[in-house]
């Protein structure tokens, strides 16, 4: 999971700008700052000009990346404040380049430029290698890394074995080269 430096504004001890435009100020690459005003967090640069409106109710940043939270829903920004993923997710954790997002109650898959590879449409997902267990309506199928369908969500029970899969339908078992 890609791990990011936490700013807790109300732990922190607060530096207010000269003129006390901002309730807090704190430098976290040169030049760049986050800021909090009236319980709202946003980004300017060392002039005060606004990377990231005032706006936001959290954001965690690492050297490049910034996870956001506004109306209680989850974005990305990169370091110059340009929206990479929209606030419109319940949740977002990323392992590596791929985050798995939760949007109105389903699991879905994103890369680490907002790109959506697989749409939330399911209950769960669970990688293991380059397959993923799906599960959509009650029923089990099987997707690649890429969001390519390998086994339509029409199954009990998956179970992989190698090259193949074994799958349980109303009782009954068959093999499926995958």
């Amino acid at each position: 999971m890609k791990s990011f430096l936490i700013i807790n504004f109300l732990l922190i001890s607060i530096i207010v700008n000269s003129q006390g435009k901002y309730n807090s100020k704190i430098e976290f690459k040169d030049g760049v700052y986050l800021v909090s005003q009236k319980e709202k967090f946003g980004i300017v640069d060392s002039k005060d000009r606004v990377i990231l409106p005032i706006d936001y109710e959290s954001i965690e940043v690492d050297d490049s990346l910034g996870m956001t939270k506004k109306n209680g829903l989850i974005g990305m920004i990169d370091i110059n404040g340009k929206v990479i993923i929209p606030n419109e997710y319940e949740a977002i954790e990323f392992d590596g380049s791929h985050g798995m997002t939760k949007k109105n109650g389903l699991i879905g898959m994103i890369d680490i430029n907002g790109k959506v590879i697989i749409p939330n449409e399911y209950e769960a997902i669970e990688f293991d290698g380059n397959f993923g267990m799906t599960k959509k309506n009650g029923l089990i199928g099987l997707i690649n890394l890429d969001g390519k369908v390998i086994i339509p969500n029409e199954y009990d029970a998956i179970e992989i074995d190698g090259k193949n899969a074994r799958v349980v339908k109303n009782g009954k078992q068959k093999t499926i080269k995958i």
